[in-house]
């Protein structure tokens, strides 16, 4: 598994020798090695700041990182089997995990604390190997060997909002914005191998933030798409100019907000995830469904319509036809069979037989799981 910076200067991999390597993408070098994990690093991921990494082992642990020492931060423990897939929340707040125990898990990335667990109605039969969170944060989607893909809605609560200019919970979003627009404290050398200590500068941010009106654009439309499109230019102006001048808190874990909670709300979608201009940082518990919001983004892109919240069926992809399925399955197991009784020099009858009834077991209860 790889992850780029967002800044394209850095480079995270996970390998099967258990650990995590991170890299210069200018000179190829390795920087840092992240050890811990007992088992092989499966996947990893950079925080949006790029100063935190996830990994998902098959120590059934997740772990997160500090960039610019090196030093694990955090072990979540829950799952029962191999982490396979792990990515964060746009504010960096949260982290979702994806395992062969057939689960996802939503963890807050300040306490280790696993908020929520998602398992399917039908299940997944064979383990979930990919999970991805939507701009927004309301839409997971996960992924599996089983044939299967699964949107996910998580059901953030909306609330009427008025105009305004400023809320501490788009407070996330600006601290990471003005991480990614701070200076490192020195660049790598390009003529020799980097010491520790250059190497630490090199990934630490240092000095006085700058940005250009087409990069507070972007983080107007990255607040729209977070749910805080109500909020007005000037206030969001006026808040990070003032974060700027006093400092922001850059060398601590991720954002410690209060953690949301989630309840029946949290179940399987199928239609498109949209921006809503509406949204308070809590989980919905109730089943109340709400009426379609439409929110117009601040960088004159189209208006975007979020649709209707009404409790749909999953989006599940599977073979349409079982008859064949069973056949190819079939066909499949009795070669392997017939190939190792050949092997172990068994009669023309017992080669050609003994297959048949372990065969027909094994496919009857494949395409039953299947289903």
């Amino acid at each position: 598994s790889v992850s780029l910076s967002a800044d394209s200067r850095f480079a995270l991999s996970g390998s099967s020798d258990n650990t995590l390597k991170l890299w210069s993408v200018a000179t190829g070098q390795c920087l840092r090695t992240f050890t811990g994990h007992t088992g092989l690093v499966n996947s990893v991921s950079l925080s949006a700041d790029s100063r935190f990494a996830l990994s998902g082992s098959s120590d059934n642990t997740l772990k997160l990182w500090s960039v610019e020492t090196g030093q694990c931060l955090r072990t979540f423990t829950g799952h029962t089997w191999p982490v396979n897939s792990a990515c964060w929340s746009a504010d960096s707040r949260f982290a979702l995990s994806g395992s062969s125990d057939n689960t996802l898990k939503l963890w807050s990335v300040a306490t280790g604390q696993c908020l929520h667990t998602f398992t399917a109605s039908t299940g997944y039969t064979i383990g979930v190997f990919s999970v991805c969170w939507s701009a927004d944060g309301r839409f997971a989607l996960s992924g599996s060997s089983g044939n299967t893909i699964k949107l996910w809605n998580l059901d953030w609560e909306l609330e009427e909002r008025l105009p305004a200019d400023w809320d501490e919970g788009a407070r996330p979003y600006l601290e990471n914005f003005l991480v990614l627009h701070t200076p490192y404290a020195a660049a790598l050398p390009t003529d020799r191998e980097p010491t520790e200590e250059e190497t630490t500068l090199a990934l630490t941010r240092s000095g006085i933030p700058t940005w250009t009106e087409e990069d507070f654009q972007n983080l107007l439309y990255t607040l729209g798409c977070a749910g805080y499109g109500w909020l007005r230019p000037e206030g969001i102006k006026q808040q990070l100019e003032a974060m700027a001048a006093n400092g922001y808190n850059s060398s601590v874990s991720p954002h410690p907000n209060p953690s949301p909670k989630l309840g029946r709300g949290a179940e399987e979608h199928s239609s498109s995830p949209t921006p809503t201009n509406k949204r308070s940082p809590v989980i919905s518990t109730s089943n109340n469904r709400r009426s379609p919001i439409t929110w117009t983004p601040t960088n004159k892109r189209s208006p975007i319509t979020s649709t209707s919240a009404k409790k749909r069926a999953s989006t599940t992809l599977t073979p349409k036809n079982s008859k064949q399925l069973a056949i190819l399955i079939f066909w499949g197991l009795y070669s392997l069979l017939f190939m190792m009784a050949i092997f172990l020099n068994l009669s023309f009858w017992a080669t050609a037989i003994l297959p048949v009834i372990p065969t027909l077991l094994l496919t009857w209860f494949w395409v039953r799981r299947s289903r």
